[in-house]
């Protein structure tokens, strides 16, 4: 199952395995989660404007090139 890491600059990279990415945890690395209810468990405390920071750093990106950026 793909597991996802996110650091503490919002920056969230996808891994093929769970050993994989407990291999990359570093420092900076807030969480990981493979599933919709282990993100809402880890961002359960962000405050709203993380998660605006987190749909920006998606925006424009290839496949998520039609996004646009928001504000809070």
């Amino acid at each position: 199952m793909t597991t996802f890491v996110i650091d503490t600059d919002n920056n969230i990279t996808a891994f093929a395995a769970l050993e994989d990415a407990l291999n990359h945890r570093v420092g900076s690395t807030e969480g990981s989660f493979s599933s919709e209810k282990e993100m809402a468990k880890l961002s359960a405390a962000w405050p709203i404007s993380r998660f605006v920071d987190v749909w920006n750093a998606f925006a424009g990106v290839v496949p998520f090139d039609d996004l646009k950026p928001e504000r809070v």
